[in-house]
């Protein structure tokens, strides 16, 4: 029995001397694997700044106009933000392998998390530099074909030959730095097209009879309390707002020209390639979605397919006044990530986004995610329409089938 036991013990020393050996050397080789990316990760991370370079034909130089007294951030600070948010996780990497083959090593820890701090800061920094860039969009719309005045400064009278009917919807984007350039051109873009358009119907023989013109739910106050239709008068004096009036009153001058003119308050058009949708699905997709702010903004929101009907039915009866192209069932704005998600078939799990994190990131344009309308259309019905699409649930599945 004693040599028994013996016999055991020696045994199971030989089988625990062989599973550390084992062991070892899988440690040495995970670490050796950790050290080789780790260097490469960090030999690459070199290269990344050099989108930042002020040399003429750089990337970032070619398409954004930065101006460094906008943010504060000299553009050595925002290659340094780059490089730091690029090689730290190759860093931490690196010190793991090296604790792998030799675990004695000490200290590695509080490292790693010295420069975990280090890099939750680059990536604030440059995520604030990148939200408030100025893209240069003229250099962009050089690389594709076809020249477009977005100023409207000329309009070519022919093209008014032989047409009854005009939908207006130019204007420049509003999902861009709200920087005093960028906000006139919103607000320039928009009034001077119709004031041109106005112009050249005025001085000119035409047939035109209808004209349909765009304006947004904007106008009204942010309010998560207040339900608004085409009656409704309690206007936001926000900078959105104030763009939506001005934008109307120019719009409906052609009424006095004898020109039927339906103006449209579009809501949040649903596109799955375009538009918030789109922008909202391609963080939920990656399982990031979060409410911004409290998450009870009511969203009034209308299907594409919808959009386009209501246009043709506005222009085919010569359709006049205030029309709100939302669809009926408005939903809230966690709400509505809740339904995306699922659809998605991607979890809902971060926490609130909180309201003054976004307004430091984005300064006035948090409006665009932060206001609340609820609206809804009394007059489109009036006039016969019928929407397709009611139900956000159902318009998800129709354009994500």
């Amino acid at each position: 029995e004693r040599q028994f036991r013996e016999g055991a013990a020696n045994s199971y020393q030989q089988i625990r001397t062989a599973g550390s050996s084992v062991a070892t050397v899988l440690r040495r080789i995970i670490g050796i694997v950790l050290i080789v990316f780790g260097v490469m990760g960090i030999f690459g991370s070199f290269f990344a700044p050099i989108i930042m370079n002020t040399d003429k034909g750089h990337i970032f130089n070619e398409f954004v106009n930065y101006d460094e007294a906008q943010t504060g951030i000299p553009l050595w600070g925002i290659s340094l933000s780059l490089f730091i948010m690029c090689a730290v996780p190759f860093i931490i990497l690196l010190l793991l392998g090296v604790k792998l083959l030799n675990p004695k090593v000490k200290h590695i820890g509080w490292v790693s998390g010295i420069l975990g701090f280090f890099w939750l800061i680059s990536i604030f920094i440059f995520s604030y530099v990148m939200i408030n860039l100025d893209i240069q969009k003229d250099k962009i719309e050089s690389l594709f074909e076809g020249n477009f005045d977005t100023k409207m400064s000329q309009t070519d009278l022919n093209s008014l030959d032989q047409v009854d009917a005009i939908v207006n919807l130019a204007g420049h984007t509003i999902n861009c730095a709200w920087t005093e350039e960028n906000k006139n051109q919103i607000h320039n873009s928009r009034i001077n097209c119709s004031n041109t358009l106005f112009n050249a119907l005025q001085t000119n023989e035409h047939q035109v009879k209808s004209i349909v013109n765009a304006s947004a739910i904007g106008i009204y106050q942010s309010s998560e309390t207040a339900v608004y239709n085409e009656n409704s008068s309690d206007f936001g004096t926000d900078f959105l707002a104030e763009v939506c009036k001005d934008w109307e009153a120019a719009n409906l001058r052609f009424e006095g020209l004898g020109i039927k003119t339906a103006i449209t308050r579009f809501g949040l058009i649903l596109s799955k390639d375009h538009g918030v949708l789109h922008e909202l699905a391609k963080v939920v997709s990656k399982g990031l979605g979060a409410n911004l702010g409290n998450g009870k903004q009511w969203m009034s929101w209308v299907h594409f397919n919808d959009v386009i009907e209501i246009i043709y039915q506005l222009l085919k009866d010569r359709q006049s006044g205030i029309f709100n192209v939302v669809a009926p069932n408005a939903v809230k704005q966690n709400e509505f990530l809740k339904l995306l998600a699922a659809q998605l078939n991607k979890p809902l799990w971060l926490p609130n986004i909180p309201e003054f994190v976004i307004k430091f990131g984005l300064g006035k344009r948090s409006a665009l995610v932060l206001s609340s309308q609820h609206v809804q259309s009394i007059k489109l019905p009036e006039i016969g329409y019928q929407f397709r699409f009611t139900e956000l649930s159902s318009t998800l599945k129709d354009l994500y089938k």
